[in-house]
């Protein structure tokens, strides 16, 4: 994936974790929460519910 733009949908976030950028989406609603995993994980939002939640695994 080096050098190129690449989509990823995970549903669990250690997926995630080392990413450039994360775009949180909600049903009805689109983007609501864009950053890198840090940035999200310490934002209060839906991102970081998920996180608290245990959704690391």
């Amino acid at each position: 994936m080096k050098g190129r733009t690449t989509f990823i949908i995970a549903h669990c976030l250690s997926t995630i974790k080392d990413v450039d950028e994360i775009l949180v989406l909600e049903k009805d609603k689109g983007v609501v929460q864009s950053g890198n995993f840090e940035t999200l994980k310490n934002q209060e939002g839906r991102f970081k519910a998920l996180y608290t939640a245990g959704l690391m695994a």
